[in-house]
């Protein structure tokens, strides 16, 4: 999942897992801060479960398809949301200055749990 937060240097947002070697990777890159910056950790099968349950709530697989654009805007903001389930099933999503359902609700809950990872893990820095 990522969005923009404007047009200044490194006004993005990246949050992605990746399952690899049978661990749960999560990368994130936090608004302005460069994407060479940005923090690895691994997720156990708890925290996987607490985010399938977000996007569970707000029925995120409805999201597959969408893609849309407002064309009367120029200076906006875009999101770009992909999940590959262990079944293969693809859920794709774009937009910009255009959201699906449900889109705030979903990008407050996976920022503040995915930030609250962040701080945690990285509060003695």
């Amino acid at each position: 999942f990522s969005y923009s937060t404007g047009y200044a240097m490194y006004s993005s947002v990246l949050y992605e897992i990746n399952y690899q070697d049978g661990k749960y990777l999560l990368k994130i890159k936090p608004d302005r801060v460069p994407d060479e910056d940005a923090k690895e950790y691994e997720l156990d099968d708890k925290q996987i479960q607490e985010i399938i349950d977000i996007l569970t709530k707000y029925n995120v697989s409805s999201w597959n398809g969408f893609d849309k654009v407002n064309k009367n805007v120029l200076d906006g903001n875009s999101f770009t949301f992909k999940l590959i389930t262990k079944n293969n099933e693809e859920i794709y999503a774009h937009g910009y200055m255009k959201w699906p359902n449900n889109y705030k609700e979903v990008k407050n809950e996976l920022n503040n749990y995915f930030m609250n990872i962040y701080k945690e893990e990285n509060k003695n820095e």
